[in-house]
């Protein structure tokens, strides 16, 4: 395949402990043709400055976006319709990529233009290495392929549409549904680490697993029985945190 150009995602708001590592993993890729999106919610630690310092540093790779945003999925959307390269990847900004993740993608990409390729991830808390994930996309219904593993070609959203910002958690995990129930869609697995994910995000909250649920019980992978119990049990450990926060 002929060279074509990358374009790497990353939303931010008040991430300055994290986003200088996340920034230094994309401008250190070993692949040339790339531009680099930051969309920054306005944030109000130093995360401007830390992204200033690296914007001057690659006038003619990073491009940044400052505005409020209604949350992270209205972020990678704007980044989504500003950017330019045939596939696009979306790494947060307590994320990082390995180094050949873009040439790795790359090896596996092919012309057909409704593609999306994912690699394995490794998951992180803190400084431990806790294991790599690679969930296939046939698994799908149960299971979310890691989304920093991902990277979709940009007709694929010019087509058939971006996240969903009725969802504030998993808006990505409903994208997928979506188009895995599309047959033009092809989902391309590439064996390789290509990214990193760092524990303790709101993917981990009450709220984000009742509205994982949710889309589970739109999409029908889970019996309305299911649907009910996770539901339950859920709002039940959400209420127990609360009541023992309140006799600290």
């Amino acid at each position: 395949m002929s060279q074509v150009m990358v374009s790497i995602i990353t939303p931010c708001f008040n991430s300055a402990k994290t986003i200088e590592k996340t920034i230094q993993s994309v401008t250190g890729q070993n692949y040339a043709d790339m531009e680099y999106i930051i969309v920054d919610g306005m944030s109000e630690d130093n995360s401007a400055e830390i992204i200033s310092r690296y914007q001057a540093k690659y006038p003619d790779m990073i491009r940044l976006i400052s505005e409020r945003d209604a949350g992270v999925y209205d972020a990678m959307n704007k980044g989504i319709r500003a950017a330019r390269g045939k596939i696009i990847g979306i790494v947060n900004s307590d994320d990082w990529l390995e180094q050949n993740a873009v040439k790795t993608i790359l090896k596996a990409m092919s012309d057909f233009p409704y593609e999306i390729l994912y690699g394995a991830v490794k998951i992180w808390n803190d400084s431990l290495e806790v294991k790599t994930v690679l969930c296939h996309h046939s698994q799908l219904k149960t299971q979310m392929m890691m989304h920093p593993g991902c990277f979709v070609k940009r007709e694929v959203y010019e087509k058939y549409g971006m996240f969903h910002l009725q969802y504030h958690y998993s808006a990505d995990y409903e994208f997928m549904l979506r188009m895995a129930g599309i047959e033009e869609v092809k989902f391309i697995p590439v064996y390789a680490v290509v990214s990193n994910f760092r524990m303790g995000g709101l993917s981990s909250s009450d709220k984000a697993v009742r509205e994982t649920a949710a889309v589970k019980w739109r999409y029908k992978s889970i019996s309305r029985r299911r649907y009910i119990r996770i539901m339950a049990v859920s709002l039940l450990h959400e209420v127990y945190v609360r009541l023992k926060r309140g006799k600290r």
